[in-house]
């Protein structure tokens, strides 16, 4: 049995599951932003336990998808999404290689435990629904989903509320809610607000 932590976007979370999963075997990142992907590749050089590619991912089985990126491609907020509708900055057409869903979860087995985290930019209705629908559901022991409904017009609330029932049918824990799951903008927050109060308790009681 192996144990499999997978990130769809957001490649800064095999550094938190790296710390907080260490006894893992392997890390596999996914994410069509270059710059991204580049900074990854540096960041996780020689750790053999690493594997990160440069492709979207998506539920069909194509060579090319258009993603549409962010027009402000620097260090920290560089990002894409699949939605052209998406509420955010100035957004800029691309085109980048892409592979489908079926192919992650390729080689993966049912005694193996896997843990997958997805902050995809909206894409992520679309593989829950396919994981959920072909069966692929099965091979993840354990789920987080960073939600961007509230950002995307064109996702409706009934199908947002649909997929989060259909995923506590299976079993797993997701909130919903419009935030990391796997908890890194979550601690970021908690330290700052428990900064901001720590240094509030010491300036009353000066």
């Amino acid at each position: 049995m192996a144990r499999i932590f997978i990130t769809l976007g957001a490649l800064r979370t095999i550094a938190k599951a790296l710390r907080e999963l260490s006894d893992f075997d392997l890390y596999i990142g996914y994410d069509p932003v270059r710059v991204l992907y580049d900074e990854a590749v540096a960041e996780f050089a020689g750790n053999n336990r690493v594997r990160i590619y440069n492709f979207a991912v998506d539920v069909q089985d194509e060579d090319l998808v258009e993603v549409t990126l962010y027009e402000d491609m620097s260090p920290g907020k560089a990002g894409s999404t699949f939605f052209k509708d998406k509420i955010t900055g100035k957004l800029k057409p691309t085109r980048c290689l892409s592979i489908p869903i079926d192919q992650v979860f390729a080689g993966i087995s049912g005694d193996d435990y896997v843990v997958l985290s997805l902050d995809v930019e909206g894409k992520e209705y679309d593989i829950l629904e396919y994981l959920l629908g072909s069966g692929l559901i099965k091979l993840v022991d354990k789920l987080y989903c960073e939600w961007h409904r509230n950002r995307i017009p064109s996702i409706q609330e009934e199908r947002h509320k649909q997929l989060v029932k259909r995923l506590h049918q299976e079993g797993f824990d997701v909130t919903g809610e419009p935030r990391d799951e796997f908890g890194y903008k979550r601690a970021v927050v908690l330290h700052h607000r428990f900064g901001f109060l720590h240094q509030l308790l010491s300036t009353r009681t000066q």
